[in-house]
């Protein structure tokens, strides 16, 4: 009859070790949020959070301009932001940079009434080391907004 207490005090030892470890995790709440660029939403590119010990996760910038990182780890990180891959990217006359190209959506069937639009992003942003953004990942769901300003412009080809 001894034997049935000290196993219910090593189940309950394991199940408090247990709660404590999943408490100590280090996956991270969502963060998600916006990505302007001289105050207008990016409609493409990518987001990196940088770990301090050299480990990367990314998210797509969506063409609402939002992007959505899924439980990454948590910790303080340096961000990113970059053009997306397979775009055409160089220099613009507004101020240099890789561009990023967009169409914009016209309400017309009429394929010359179809804009092309570039976005810049000023070379600042896609180092870890000059971008200037920061962000500390939480346990919890957080919003972090990406509010970008400099050289580059966006502008529109007929």
């Amino acid at each position: 009859m001894r034997r049935r207490p000290i196993a219910l005090i090593a189940a309950a030892c394991l199940a408090i070790a247990v709660s404590l470890a999943s408490g100590c995790s280090k996956i991270g709440g969502d963060v998600n949020g916006s990505v302007t660029l001289n105050g207008k939403p990016l409609t493409s590119g990518t987001v990196t959070f940088h770990y301090s010990d050299g480990a990367n996760v990314s998210a797509v910038i969506g063409s609402d301009g939002m992007y959505h990182m899924v439980k990454p780890p948590k910790g303080a990180v340096s961000v990113t932001v970059e053009p997306a891959e397979g775009l055409a990217t160089g220099n613009n006359e507004a101020g240099g940079g890789s561009g990023i190209e967009m169409k914009s959506i016209s309400g017309s069937s009429d394929a010359k009434a179809s804009k092309v639009e570039k976005a810049a992003i000023p070379d600042k942003y896609k180092n870890s080391s000059t971008s200037g953004l920061t962000v500390t990942v939480s346990g919890s769901s957080q919003r972090f907004d990406i509010n970008m300003v400099g050289e580059g412009q966006i502008y529109k080809n007929q």
